[in-house]
């Protein structure tokens, strides 16, 4: 190998490389030669590093390359071995900090040795070769200088720490020599480079190759047999919970301390409590904003269980005229939060019938204004007053039922009405638009041909047959009350917490639905408060995905097999 880059000469300069008798560092410089500049291998080995220099003359045809021995934690024969070289061989116009080391241990079991070697090795040699280094460079007013970072510059894992901790002090130290060195013509950068197989990681790539291959084999379970899945929304409540609160209406009602971090571990939940921060009445912000309710919200960006990077709602209640903050996942319903705590106390919720109490208390003029994120909002007035300190909103956010999706049985067996239903979104037009592709759990209520009614009135476990009764109503399939799950008969009976079907959309009073071929229609089992097929029509076949299996997580009456 000898043609040149046109694009990229470096005729006429000189590098020196440490750490570079194998494997990274060996690599530049042979891509240093091939680019023309004169290299200078280091490392401690003089056997080895004269190896090395026979291996880039051979890679680089005409490769002007010598060596320097020397250990760059070690400063006066660093000061020494440069002044060599440029006395010698030639100025040094590119500086590439390369050595390093490991020593692996876990951190509670890691000598000081090894810290300290490791630390030396990796993070305080390149500031005593800079140092020897960087004044020359000064002097003519030109150099380029580059440390090898990693990607344990910005990450850890197991046994490293050492490591990890040099790799990040370096980066900062890059940083900063280019603060202090720019003004006189440096050009200071570090490199991060993950994995690659050379002496220093062999073992610890083969070992990434085995996860990788793990991995592999669990995305193919996970695409074709069984998918995890988490419940967002409250759709299918009770059968299944989305996320969902509880709450506390007095402190005496609250978790002690370690029933809160019991609670975190068995069912997820996470504690939120807000206190008055002075005395007033309890005001509440609707309708504006990026609110998924009538609560008003904003979008945030913040961190799920205090690491993941995620958006979030910001939620501003008022005491008085002063805003207390509250910041929740985005399909947390805060209209439930705000209806059983401060609203409509004592009452069911439901979507409508919360959102019909607030447009009763603003028809009524029963609300204030106050600025919310730069808007003059209505604050709905609540009737709560409260004194300076105490707690008037207490509640846990409990984390969506976690479960196994069997992707599998659909191929074999058609899909039947009363079995939970998860599918894409992607093709679905009234979703599609707004949410993109995604995956929805509902129950599946209709296959090809079924015609589907709601009608008013309710059934009752003695008399199948329709009773009247108005308002919410009964899912009839193919004319008669629908069967095949525990959730059709609660919300048929309008007994229990099944609050009964909603005659909305699709399914209005006097509608019927017929299921085209090749397409199913899917209802949530929380009627009130569900998104589901009266209002985006039929699922296509296509993007069935499967059925629940298991419930995992969290411990609560839901664990076990799929409702």
């Amino acid at each position: 190998m000898s043609a040149k880059n046109p694009l990229f000469d470096l005729t006429g300069r000189t590098a020196l490389i440490t750490g570079s008798s194998q494997g990274i560092g060996l690599a530049l410089a042979c891509g240093l030669a091939q680019a023309g500049a004169a290299v200078v291998l280091n490392g401690r080995d003089a056997t080895k590093l004269s190896a090395a220099a026979d291996t880039v003359r051979a890679t680089v045809s005409g490769a002007r390359v010598t060596f320097a021995a020397f250990d760059v934690t070690n400063a006066a024969a660093i000061e020494r071995e440069v002044a060599r070289i440029e006395a010698e061989f030639a100025p040094i116009n590119i500086l590439i900090n390369n050595a390093g080391i490991q020593r692996r241990a876990p951190l509670a079991e890691m000598t000081e040795a090894q810290w300290r070697e490791v630390l030396d090795a990796n993070l305080t040699s390149v500031f005593l070769v800079a140092r020897a280094v960087a004044p020359r460079m000064i002097a003519r007013g030109a150099g380029k200088i580059i440390n090898t970072c990693s990607v344990m510059s910005e990450v850890s894992r197991p046994t490293i720490a050492n490591y990890s901790a040099a790799k990040g002090g370096l980066k900062m130290l890059t940083r900063a020599m280019a603060v202090e060195w720019a003004k006189h013509g440096l050009q200071c950068n570090g490199l991060g480079p993950g994995y690659i197989v050379t002496e220093l990681n062999r073992a610890l790539v083969e070992n990434v190759e085995f996860f990788l291959v793990a991995a592999i084999v669990i995305l193919g379970i996970r695409t074709y047999f069984v998918q995890p899945f988490k419940i967002p929304t409250n759709s299918m409540w009770p059968t299944y919970n989305g996320m969902t609160p509880e709450v506390f209406m007095k402190p005496a009602d609250e978790p002690s301390s370690a029933a809160v971090a019991a609670r975190a571990v068995l069912f997820g939940a996470w504690p939120h409590r807000l206190d008055a921060p002075m005395e007033g009445e309890v005001l509440v912000p609707v309708f504006g904003g990026q609110s998924r309710g009538a609560v008003r919200a904003r979008i945030v960006s913040g961190r799920s269980w205090l690491v993941i990077p995620t958006d979030l709602r910001e939620y501003t209640l008022f005491v008085g005229d002063k805003p207390v903050k509250v910041r929740l996942p985005l399909d947390f319903d805060m209209d439930w939060v705000v209806s059983e705590a401060l609203v409509s106390p004592g009452n069911k919720f439901t979507t409508q019938s919360f959102n019909a109490e607030v447009e009763k208390k603003l028809r009524a003029g029963q609300f204030e204004v106050r600025n919310v994120d730069g808007e003059n909002v209505r604050c709905i007035r609540t009737g709560r007053f409260v004194r300076g300190g105490e707690r008037f909103l207490s509640f846990d956010e409990l984390t969506g039922d976690q479960l196994f999706v069997d992707r599998m049985s659909y191929h074999f067996v058609p899909p039947t009405a009363g079995q939970g239903f998860v599918f894409r979104t992607g093709n679905i037009k009234g979703i599609a638009d707004t949410y993109g592709d995604q995956y929805y759990i509902k129950r599946l209520v209709g296959t090809p041909g079924d015609e589907l009614e709601i009608v008013s009135g309710k059934t009752t476990a003695a008399a199948p047959a329709v009773v009247k009764s108005g308002g919410t109503g009964v899912l009839l399939r193919n004319g008669r009350p629908i069967e095949g799950a525990g959730a059709f008969r609660g919300n048929n009976e309008q007994s229990g917490k099944y609050g009964g079907y909603q005659p909305l959309g699709l399914l209005a009073l006097g509608e019927k639905a017929k299921v085209p071929p090749g397409q199913f229609l899917a209802l949530g089992d929380n009627s009130g408060n569900s998104a589901d097929g009266r209002y985006w029509g039929y699922v296509p076949g296509k993007d069935v995905v499967g059925r629940p299996l298991f419930i995992y997580f969290p411990f609560t009456s839901h664990w076990g097999p799929a409702r």
